[in-house]
C-alpha cells in the first residue's frame, strides 16, 4: 500500500512539472509575440526592383515606399519616444560606412536626421566616408524638408531644420532653440582638417609671427571649422559592416559613446531608438 501511495505521488509530481513546463512555454511565446508585433523585421529589398523616383520626381517604378512608410511611422514612435527616455543625446553623429548618396541611401538618411529630430536631438551631423553627400547637399535637404512638411503637416515648423556649413557656422549661436541644426561632413573634415591647422600654425611659427609652444587645444578646435558652433558628439552612430568612425572629426569624440546600428539600407525605427536607449541606460564616466 505505501509502494502505490509513492508512485501516484511520483506520478502526481511529474503532471505537475509537466503543467509548469507548458504554461511556461505559452507565456514565453506569447511574450515573443508581442515583441514581434513591437519590432518589425529589417526589411530586405529585392535586388532586382526597378529604379524609383528621384527627389526630382523621375518616371520609374517606387521603391521608395518603404522608406516612405517606415519614416511615417518611425516618426509617430518617435513623438512619444523621446519624453520616455531618461537622458538624450544633445548632439548625435552619424557615420555612413556605405554609399548614401543613392536615391534610396538619401531616404533612409533622412529618415534616420528626422527620427533624431523628433526624438528631441538638437544637433546631428552626419558624415559619409565616400564625401557625396556633402558634395550634393542640396539633396539631403530637399529630401528632409519634404518628408518633414508632408509627414509632419503644420507641426513641422515647430522644430526648424537648418543645413550649416562652414561659413554659416559662425552665426549658429544666434539661431532659435527650437532649430535643429544639421552638418555634413566628409574625410576632408577629419584627420585632412587637423593636418591643415597643423600647417597653418607651422607656417605661422616659421614666420615668427607666433612662439613655437603658444599653441593650445583650445586654439586648435577653434581652428577646425567643420563642427564650428556646435558641442561635441555624446553619441556616435555607426552604421554598416566597418568597425571604424572611417575619418570622423577625431577631435570631437574624446568623450562620445559609439554604438554601431548596423547596415544603413533599409533601417528600421527600432534600430535607432534601441541605440537611443543604450546611451539614455549607460553610464559615462568621462576617464573618471
Amino acid at each position: 500500500m505505501a509502494l502505490l501511495y509513492a508512485l501516484v505521488l511520483r506520478l502526481l509530481h511529474a503532471l505537475l512539472a509537466l503543467k509548469a513546463k507548458l504554461q511556461r512555454g505559452l507565456v514565453r511565446w506569447d511574450s515573443l509575440g508581442l515583441a514581434w508585433k513591437r519590432r518589425r523585421p529589417r526589411r530586405a529589398f529585392a535586388g532586382g526592383r526597378g529604379r524609383g523616383k528621384g527627389v526630382g520626381g523621375a518616371d520609374g517604378d517606387d521603391v521608395g515606399g518603404d522608406e516612405e512608410e517606415e519614416g511615417r511611422r518611425g516618426l509617430e514612435m518617435a513623438r512619444h519616444d523621446g519624453r520616455a527616455l531618461r537622458k538624450l543625446p544633445v548632439h548625435v553623429g552619424l557615420v555612413l560606412s556605405e554609399a548614401a548618396g543613392a536615391e534610396r541611401g538619401v531616404r533612409d538618411v533622412a529618415n534616420a536626421v528626422l527620427w533624431c529630430v523628433a526624438l528631441g536631438v538638437s544637433y546631428v551631423s552626419v558624415f559619409d566616408a565616400r564625401g557625396m553627400l556633402k558634395e550634393t547637399n542640396g539633396r539631403l535637404m530637399e529630401e528632409v524638408l519634404r518628408q518633414q512638411r508632408e509627414q509632419l503637416g503644420s507641426d513641422w515648423s515647430k522644430r526648424k531644420v537648418e543645413f550649416v556649413d562652414d561659413q554659416s557656422a559662425e552665426a549658429l549661436l544666434q539661431g532659435t532653440p527650437a532649430t535643429v541644426r544639421v552638418a555634413l561632413l566628409s574625410p576632408r573634415d577629419g584627420r585632412a582638417a587637423l593636418a591643415r591647422a597643423a600647417a597653418a600654425f607651422c607656417s605661422l611659427v616659421a614666420a615668427r609671427r607666433r612662439p613655437a609652444p603658444a599653441l593650445t587645444p583650445g586654439e586648435l578646435g577653434d581652428s577646425l571649422t567643420a563642427l564650428k558652433g556646435f558641442p561635441d558628439p555624446d553619441l556616435v552612430l555607426r552604421f554598416g559592416r566597418v568597425e571604424s568612425t572611417l575619418g570622423y572629426p577625431p577631435w570631437q569624440l574624446h568623450l562620445a559613446e559609439i554604438i554601431p546600428v548596423g547596415p544603413l539600407q533599409g533601417l528600421c525605427y527600432e534600430d535607432l531608438h534601441s541605440a537611443m536607449r543604450g546611451f539614455a541606460e549607460c553610464e559615462q564616466r568621462f576617464g573618471k
